[in-house]
């Protein structure tokens, strides 16, 4: 076996439009500032940028071939700004002398149309029936890998259960075989729909030495026992590679909603030449999405106080800025400076995201309760950080008050007036599930009988209503004891 490198990618979902971003989107729009248009553009271009950083990384790695695991484009009905995209950094690869092979995906499932846009000869993609592909460098045989697309929106087959290990392809004896594959694993897929499932052991009576998998947007590194690996992307430098990965979700290039939170980018692995495997997460997306809570302090009593308080913590999730790396790509998403191959082999590595979206939760029993939940302060609260935040690259998404009252509740509920009334019923059913249910479609069902809003709102479910109970408990008593 030879030493070489390959990078595993998927879920590209190249020309996707970012989810739950309109309102910052028209703010944007309005060119508020350099910022703020600076925002507008990474959420238009925020997965073409992670395709170009993707290319980059093959060329200045020498990789010997990329593989993509399904979901490129967005939608069978692709763009055609994401398939000249797509063939361009295919193009460049071709230059720099790495392979693609590509497997469709539930997304982008394979069609029998002849494309308006033929792929350079370095493209191999995998059809509707299982095959294998050699890749080879000099003559000598890499790796052999076998793949499979979906041919549909919705494929339902196990397709795991078509592959096969192929005996020693010749004299030189065994080489790496990897299966190249876009499904829902077993425990693995969480809300991804179950499209081409499989459990782990399919893949393991496969036999392949390495999996290389698409379909779930977090990255998951496992092992032949089963285990997820720890310590993948949670820490953007991190410098020890876990060793001897057996299969993996590289997770998409790009976070497209508040809840794909965290780096997103692909894996590089690096062959020993000896059967061992080395994968390295690196970190791709322009735009990174988080989540924070903060609980607020009781002796914090006022807005000014908290906003302070909020702008410390929130400046830890800022982006590490573009001249930390040299100056490349960062601030304009462009090629890294300069021109030709030195360029791509002096660009950073690990990219930066240029932005970073953020939900914040406040929690806690505060002073600030009744203010926080004020019609439209949560906006007008997030409106105002993001005027400080917006030239560090921050944004908040929003912001969710998930506060109580500075009262003492369980004093309060033992209190022998309307307020402890009201305290001591909403607890009650919020330890009775049955009365509460009953409580609640008596009281929605004036809502829900009007057919429009039935339309658009569905009836809370056993885990909501407790909270619900809570908050108009915390909600009568702020406006009882408030005013």
């Amino acid at each position: 076996m030879a030493e070489f490198t390959f990078v595993h990618a998927a879920d590209l979902h190249l020309d996707a439009p970012f989810r739950g971003v309109s309102d910052m989107l028209l703010a944007s729009a309005g060119g508020r500032s350099r910022a703020s248009e600076r925002l507008a553009r990474l959420l238009r271009e925020g997965t073409f940028i992670a395709l170009q950083r993707l290319t980059d990384l093959c060329l200045r790695e020498q990789a010997d071939f990329l593989l993509l695991a399904g979901d490129v484009y967005n939608s069978a009905d692709s763009s055609l700004r994401a398939r000249l995209a797509l063939r361009d950094a295919f193009v460049r690869l071709e230059a720099g002398g790495v392979r693609v092979l590509l497997a469709h995906g539930n997304h982008d499932p394979l069609s029998e149309a002849a494309s308006a846009i033929p792929w350079p000869g370095n493209v191999i993609m995998f059809g509707r029936r299982p095959e294998a592909h050699p890749v080879t460098r000099r003559g000598d045989t890499l790796a052999l890998v076998h793949g499979v697309s979906h041919v549909g929106p919705r494929e339902s087959k196990n397709l795991a259960k078509l592959f096969k290990r192929s005996p020693a392809l010749a004299a030189g004896g065994e080489v790496l075989q990897i299966g190249l594959l876009h499904c829902a694993l077993t425990d693995m897929s969480g809300a991804h729909a179950p499209y081409a499932p499989c459990a782990f052991g399919d893949l393991l009576e496969a036999d392949m030495d390495y999996w290389a998998l698409g379909h779930v947007h977090a990255c998951h590194v496992l092992e032949r026992g089963g285990g997820t690996l720890p310590g993948y992307f949670a820490e953007a430098g991190q410098e020890t590679p876990p060793a001897r990965p057996f299969a993996a979700y590289p997770g998409s290039v790009q976070g497209l909603h508040v809840n794909e939170t965290g780096p997103h980018g692909c894996l590089l692995l690096k062959a020993d030449g000896r059967g061992g495997l080395k994968a390295e997460a690196v970190p791709l997306a322009p735009v990174q999405w988080e989540s924070l809570r903060l609980e607020i302090p009781q002796d914090v009593s006022d807005i000014p106080a908290l906003e302070a308080l909020l702008l410390e913590r929130l400046a830890g999730l800022a982006p590490r800025r573009a001249e930390a790396f040299g100056g490349n790509g960062p601030e304009s998403g462009a090629e890294p400076a300069g021109a030709g191959e030195q360029a791509e082999h002096d660009a950073p590595r690990r990219y930066p995201p240029e932005a970073v979206i953020v939900r914040l939760a406040l929690s806690g029993r505060s002073a600030l309760d009744h203010e926080l939940r004020a019609g439209g302060a949560a906006q007008a609260l997030s409106e105002h950080l993001n005027a400080e935040l917006e030239s560090a690259g921050l944004w908040l998404r929003d912001v969710i008050v998930d506060t109580r009252p500075l009262a003492d509740i369980e004093a309060s509920r033992e209190r022998p007036d309307l307020a402890g009334e009201t305290l001591r019923r909403a607890f009650s059913l919020q330890n009775d599930p049955h009365a509460l249910a009953q409580v609640a479609e008596q009281s929605l069902a004036p809502l829900f009988q009007r057919p429009k809003l039935r339309k658009l709102l569905s009836m809370p479910d056993n885990e909501e209503l407790p909270r619900l109970a809570e908050e108009a408990a915390l909600l009568c008593l702020d406006l009882l004891e408030g005013e």
